[in-house]
């Protein structure tokens, strides 16, 4: 039966762009095969991404395990060898960030202070991590404290005050802070942040703060 009216319009129209779409598929074949294999090849690369990443996750926690074993058994110069090795395989790994902050605490162990704070500013440096830039900025003022250089102490105490995510953190950086720069000499920077520390009664530094601040004014007075 002939189609009449509307309808034949309408089965002509979807006809030709059907014969439109066979057409521009067919003269564009090689073009289509082209795109479909650099999407494999994409997927395949992805997927080869995430299973290399997933592989030097997997060994780079293997080996900070083994390294934390080392300590526990009393063997601190196995860990730094181990943990050495993996800050410089795995440098991106968590594990790896981990590592750097562990093998600090291995190195100021054994009074290695300076080399400790070496590989800490490499890792606060390029760390993409919070957490661990805060705490490797910690950890560096400890390295400066151990060392007596009191006002490089401050510096990276504030650093880490600064980096850190958490409120908690960020006052007892400031508090290690104050506490620096008093051994410094620096009793203006102090008083500034034990003032700031005492105004705020969350603070679990206020206590603190306020005594500190007297004691420190007291010695002012005295010294006028």
């Amino acid at each position: 039966m002939a189609r009449t009216g509307t309808n034949a319009h309408s089965t002509l129209d979807f006809e030709a762009r059907t014969e439109t779409v066979f057409s521009w598929i067919r003269d564009h074949t090689r073009a289509i095969g082209m795109a479909a294999a650099a999407i494999v090849v994409l997927a395949a690369g992805s997927w080869l991404y995430l299973r290399t990443r997933a592989n030097q996750e997997t060994r780079a926690t293997d080996s900070l395990g083994r390294a934390a074993q080392s300590i526990e058994a009393g063997n601190p110069a196995l860990a730094q060898s181990d943990l050495e090795r993996l800050v410089r395989r795995y440098p991106d790994t968590y594990a790896g960030r981990q590592a750097v902050l562990l093998l600090s605490e291995v190195l100021f162990s054994a009074g290695k202070y300076q080399q400790g704070i070496t590989e800490l500013e490499r890792a606060a440096a390029v760390s993409d991590d919070q957490g661990v830039a805060a705490t490797a900025e910690a950890q560096i003022g400890a390295g400066y404290e151990e060392m007596k250089k009191y006002g490089e102490a401050a510096t990276h105490y504030e650093k880490a005050a600064t980096k850190a995510r958490f409120q908690t953190d960020k006052l007892l950086f400031r508090a290690s802070a104050a506490r620096a720069h008093t051994n410094a000499g620096n009793k203006d920077a102090a008083i500034k942040i034990w003032s700031e520390l005492a105004a705020d009664e969350t603070s679990p530094v206020a206590g603190e703060a306020r005594i500190r601040l007297g004691e420190l004014k007291a010695r002012v007075a005295r010294q006028s």
